[in-house]
């Protein structure tokens, strides 16, 4: 059993993936611009790349397995039902990400949900105000 959690970044606050939908993504295509600033806060992770995009995979940074993956190809988010989802961690029921996911979600300045309940775990900047949600 895996957790996952998804990072999009919002034209507009929401609070909960129900309140998704193709209006709320902004359109965005610098993922190399994220990959680096993942790489930068996490040196010691090793990562793959092919045509599908980038993955890491871990063990003792959260307590638990744990992957990040940024996926390039929009055909293999609708393969997995995923229409949005481009950028997300997916850990194991023993991994304690939430943190990580807050930290992430501020260091690239995307909104992150848990996919399991839907809710918001980060709300990015939409200007100069805290990212930080309450969860």
């Amino acid at each position: 059993m895996s957790y996952d959690y998804y990072f999009f970044l919002l034209t507009r606050p929401i609070e909960s993936l129900r309140e998704c939908d193709e209006s709320a993504v902004a359109e965005f295509t610098d993922w190399e611009k994220v990959y680096a600033t993942l790489r930068q806060r996490y040196p010691d992770l090793e990562w793959t790349s092919d045509a599908e995009g980038y993955r890491s995979h871990a063990d003792a940074i959260v307590g638990g397995r744990f992957e990040i993956i940024i996926d390039f190809d929009t055909a293999i988010n609708e393969k997995y039902n995923r229409p949005y989802g481009r950028f997300h961690v997916r850990g194991s029921f023993h991994a304690d990400p939430l943190e990580m996911i807050r930290d992430n979600g501020e260091a690239v300045n995307f909104s992150a949900f848990d996919l399991q309940t839907g809710e918001r775990i980060y709300l990015q900047s939409f200007s100069n105000e805290s990212g930080r949600s309450g969860a």
